[in-house]
């Protein structure tokens, strides 16, 4: 995981949004690097902190998001499984510039069952882009790239 500080999380550009609510809850974004990160909003905390799934994502990972192949369940696991899922803690304060994330590698002894959804939900819809999302045919995705905002 390269993002660190606040002002990394900063210049992360929001690609995809499959859920939101006020705020974006369950989105791709992309670095200026062109790395791909997974957020998931897990919960609003009562120290007023919000609490996140965080991982580095690939390219593969968001065409199954996209072409309903995986639910958000079945992903957040398998990067658990994979030891690249985060928990991202977030304060509602203006951070400082320098100030560093606090993040967490989810593993045994901070598994949190009730963190994750109950339902494997496909993304449907993105937002970001206005696009309706709809199960691909293997033949159709197989040498596509997943359009980006840019």
């Amino acid at each position: 995981m390269n993002i660190r500080s606040y002002e990394e999380l900063g210049k992360l550009e929001i690609i995809h949004i499959f859920d939101y609510y006020d705020i974006p809850l369950y989105f791709i974004s992309k670095s200026p690097e062109d790395e791909f990160y997974l957020n998931y909003m897990i919960e609003e905390l009562e120290d007023g902190r919000d609490k996140w799934f965080f991982s580095k994502v690939s390219m593969k990972e968001i065409k199954g998001i996209m072409t309903q192949k995986m639910g958000n369940m079945d992903l957040l696991k398998y990067l658990y499984h994979s030891q690249r899922l985060h928990y991202l803690f977030l304060n509602d304060e203006t951070p400082k510039k320098d100030e560093l994330l606090k993040l967490e590698l989810v593993g045994e002894e901070n598994y949190d069952y009730e963190a994750f959804p109950v339902v494997n939900s496909f993304a449907e819809y993105d937002y970001a882009n206005g696009a309706l999302l709809t199960p691909a045919q293997e033949e159709e995705i197989a040498g596509e790239e997943i359009k980006c905002k840019k």
